[in-house]
């Protein structure tokens, strides 16, 4: 197994069906732009949860590299979580969010 530097952060987020197309040009137009200016994390990637929607809300992952989980928890403590209050506030309970960092394995 080989050992990558970087560290994948995965925030997966249960959108309310009412707000989906709001809560996906927040995380497109404020919240993907407002990580990225931190030059911390690259490579963002916003994916639907496929299998996984139910007749209330839809899934979305929202994925970044980051170097190490002492950036990203530094990034948290320093930005990331008056970003994260700020999405809360917008849209109260039509988006709940949880996050899962993951490591990249080789499969060569």
């Amino acid at each position: 197994m080989t050992k990558h530097s970087m560290i994948v952060f995965n925030t997966t987020y249960c959108i309310d069906k009412s707000a989906v197309s709001e809560a996906l040009g927040y995380l497109r137009d404020t919240y993907i732009p407002s990580v990225l200016i931190s030059n911390l994390f690259t490579n963002p990637r916003l994916c639907r949860v496929l299998g996984s929607n139910d007749d209330e809300g839809e899934n979305y992952s929202l994925q970044f590299e980051v170097e190490s989980v002492e950036v990203l928890e530094k990034w948290y403590a320093e930005k990331g979580r008056a970003l994260h209050e700020a999405l809360v506030n917008r849209f109260g309970q039509q988006v709940a969010a949880f996050a899962t960092l993951l490591q990249p394995i080789d499969t060569k």
